[in-house]
């Protein structure tokens, strides 16, 4: 484990290194949101070896930190599609391609709907709509749709701007 944990790291490094050079420079906006749905599962993996270790239950946490635990448990479960999916997003936005983006955000809810990304549980379980769900569910899947939305409402404004 020793000698594994840094060569990971390296490839780690190399592999963001890489991406930015083979990306144009103004996607690198896009590129650099990625990180933050890794950082987050990466972050949730280091809180639950110190629960574990400490023989603490998400019970035992305080209410504020409770709040923090949920919302990097929402934000990391399903990292690498949510990586991808706010990459394309983001970069569809930097190409005034707003209907693409507006596509993009209905992908990203249904797969928040059933867990595919943004899982509230901590062992990241896809689930069917219904009772029982934590309302983050479909405060997340809102979020996208809204977003959705907005992108739809500023690609008619274009429109009209243009014409």
């Amino acid at each position: 484990e020793a000698v594994l944990v840094p060569i990971l790291v390296f490839i780690g490094l190399e592999v963001c290194s890489q991406a930015y050079q083979a990306t144009e420079q103004r996607h690198y906006p896009a590129v650099s949101i990625c990180f933050i749905p890794v950082l987050a599962y990466m972050l949730m993996l280091f809180i639950h070896q110190l629960m574990a270790s400490a023989v603490i239950g998400y019970a035992d946490l305080g209410a504020d930190f409770q709040k923090t635990y949920s919302a990097l448990l929402l934000l990391g479960n399903g990292a690498i599609c949510t990586a991808m999916l706010w990459a394309t997003m983001l970069s569809q936005l930097i190409d005034h391609n707003l209907k693409k983006a507006a596509a993009t955000s209905a992908v990203a809810a249904v797969l928040s709907l059933v867990g595919f990304i943004h899982s509230p549980f901590s062992d990241g379980r896809l689930y069917l709509p219904g009772a029982g769900l934590p309302t983050s569910v479909y405060a997340v899947t809102a979020g996208y749709l809204l977003m959705g939305t907005g992108y739809l409402i500023m690609s008619g404004l274009n429109r009209k701007e243009l014409s």
